[in-house]
C-alpha cells in the first residue's frame, strides 16, 4: 500500500527545511530532544533560580500563575499559525501550479503535507521557549 500523498509531501518538506543540517539529519531529532530536555529540566530552572530572590519569588508565584497561562496560550497560537501561514504562502507559484497539473495531488494534501513538514522545527522553538 503506497504512502498517503500528504505524508510524502511532509517528508520532502522536512528534508527541505533541514537541508542546512544534511549531514546530521538522521540524528538531529534525537540530539534536539536531548538538548531540549537538558535545557528544560536543568539549565532553564537553574538560571531562573539564580535570578529570583525571596520577595520576588512570592510575587512571581502569585502573578506567574495567571501570566504563564496567558503567555503560553499566545505563544502556542502564534506557533500554530506560523506553519499554516508559511504553508499558504505562495512560494514559487509556477512550481506549485505545475505540481497540481502533473501530479494527482489535491490542494489539501499539499497544505497538510507542508504544514506537517514544517511543524517539527517550530515545535523545537516552542519547547525551547516553554523552558523559560
Amino acid at each position: 500500500m503506497p504512502s498517503p500523498k500528504w505524508f510524502v509531501i511532509a517528508k520532502y518538506e522536512y528534508r527541505v527545511q533541514t537541508s542546512w543540517i544534511r549531514g546530521i539529519r538522521r540524528y538531529f531529532p534525537f540530539a534536539a530532544a536531548g538538548l531540549l530536555a537538558v535545557w528544560v529540566f536543568y539549565l532553564a530552572p537553574m538560571m531562573v533560580q539564580s535570578l529570583v530572590d525571596d520577595l520576588l519569588e512570592v510575587l512571581v508565584s502569585q502573578v506567574a500563575v495567571v501570566l504563564f497561562e496567558i503567555i503560553l496560550f499566545m505563544l502556542s497560537a502564534f506557533l500554530a499559525i506560523m506553519p499554516v501561514s508559511n504553508a499558504l504562502k505562495d512560494e514559487g507559484g509556477i512550481g506549485r501550479v505545475e505540481l497540481m497539473l502533473k501530479a494527482p495531488v489535491r490542494p489539501g494534501d499539499v497544505l497538510v503535507g507542508e504544514f506537517l513538514g514544517k511543524t517539527p522545527l517550530y515545535s523545537i522553538f516552542a519547547i525551547a521557549f516553554a523552558g523559560l
